[in-house]
């Protein structure tokens, strides 16, 4: 454990929408029972959930139950400490909602989006624990529903060949499938990612419905790609004709920029729409909130789309993702649009992260050198009417069992059969 610690001396300066004091602190790292005060206090500080997991002192609670367990691994092993302390930190992770945290000790990595994947999937604590400790998590997450996303739905049940081109940014045309009699798709190329091509396409039936599968929300990042504003140019066209009805794929979406919702759905309605509201911390302490911010769309048309629309979802379907989920779900709740979703429920993970510095929020991602890094969100967003799906997931007005075959896909037949139905 020796050869992980040294002296740190960390100057924090918190800046918030009131004046607070410049703020200097002292942490020494140098054992695994300071590594765990660290962690505890940064959380203390940083995390933007409070409100749901610590209302009152349950989070005083964590630290008197696990700091004596850290003690205990101040005079252990090197690799038996840091397994355990792997596993502690597993046990204090299952407490909290955010959907997007993650923990990565050393060269370890944990997060609640991967636990929920495979607790879904009938996996048991242990089992899960010796997953991530083992390393090989991509290759049973395969096993899951983060397999069903827009690669495997465009490549197994409509049929597409991938990559259309080798390491390129390319919108075309393809071959209609047994469901399409027009489809584009479009490959975005990033070399830089371990899987470099993502996929989104748009394709309208024989009689009408308009198709958008989309693999996260990253326009608002690819503006300079020919093939990015193609695709957008595209679906902004398609959508605007007579459609009969819409179908929205968000299967395996990872979310991205809040500014895509604007970007892509603004094109359906014709007056603002405010379907959720978003908060951020204000203040150093646990439950300091500044207030809560509307999240709106506002409208590209002078009229509504007024066809049923459908959207798809699963357990891979988390952050902007779930977030667009929210507004097709306020659609429906709110504003009397024909919407009905389809698949199995969300990740719940609807916190949004910013680029700013995290301690201007008092919020979000802090890290130790290399030794322990922790990613959390700096904000929080809720439905309109005040319920909170951080960690419970959003679950569908049709649970449709997810089944990928040629030509076949048991969840895109039910929203289409759905919409036929209008």
């Amino acid at each position: 454990m020796k050869r992980f610690f040294i002296i740190l001396l960390v100057f924090l300066s918190a800046v918030s929408c009131r004046f607070q004091p410049e703020l200097e602190t002292s942490v020494r790292i140098d054992s695994w029972s300071s590594l765990f005060d660290y962690y505890w206090n940064s959380m203390n500080r940083n995390y933007v959930f409070w409100a749901l997991d610590s209302p009152s002192d349950e989070w005083d609670r964590v630290y008197d139950t696990y700091l004596p367990l850290f003690e205990e691994l101040d005079a252990a092993s090197d690799a038996y400490a840091e397994e355990t302390a792997f596993r502690y930190f597993y046990e204090i992770s299952q407490e909290l909602s955010d959907g997007h945290y993650s923990l990565k000790l050393g060269e370890h990595l944990q997060s609640t989006f991967s636990r929920k994947l495979l607790q879904n999937a009938g996996y048991s604590d242990e089992e899960i624990l010796n997953v991530l400790w083992s390393g090989n998590l991509k290759e049973v997450l395969q096993q899951t529903e983060y397999a069903e996303n827009a690669s495997s739905i465009l490549s197994v049940s409509i049929g597409i060949n991938l990559p259309l081109q080798s390491e390129a940014d390319v919108f075309q045309k393809v071959d209609a499938s047994e469901y399409f009699t027009e489809l584009y798709v479009l490959q975005l190329y990033d070399e830089r990612q371990s899987d470099p091509y993502s996929y989104y396409a748009l394709g309208r039936t024989a009689d009408g419905i308009i198709y958008i599968l989309l693999n996260d929300f990253n326009f608002s990042g690819n503006l300079g790609s020919d093939a990015a504003l193609e695709f957008i140019s595209t679906w902004l066209t398609m959508i605007t004709n007579e459609a009969t009805g819409l179908v929205v794929d968000l299967r395996g979406n990872s979310g991205g920029y809040n500014s895509d919702i604007d970007l892509l759905w603004s094109c359906l309605i014709s007056e603002n729409v405010y379907f959720a509201e978003y908060r951020t911390k204000d203040g150093m302490n646990r439950l300091d909130y500044g207030p809560c911010v509307r999240y709106l769309v506002h409208p590209r048309n002078d009229k509504n789309f007024n066809a049923p629309i459908a959207v798809i979802a699963n357990n891979a379907t988390v952050s902007n993702g779930e977030i667009s989920l929210l507004f097709f779900k306020g659609l429906e709740d709110f504003y009397g649009f024909d919407t009905e979703t389809f698949g199995s429920t969300t990740s719940g993970g609807l916190g949004t992260a910013s680029n700013a510095d995290p301690y201007y929020y008092n919020a979000g991602k802090f890290s130790y050198q290399n030794v322990l890094a922790i990613s959390t969100q700096n904000s929080y967003c809720r439905y309109r009417d005040g319920r909170n799906f951080e960690e419970t997931g959003i679950e569908p007005d049709h649970c449709v069992p997810m089944s990928l075959s040629r030509g076949k896909d048991k969840r895109l037949d039910a929203a289409l059969e759905w919409v036929r139905s209008r």
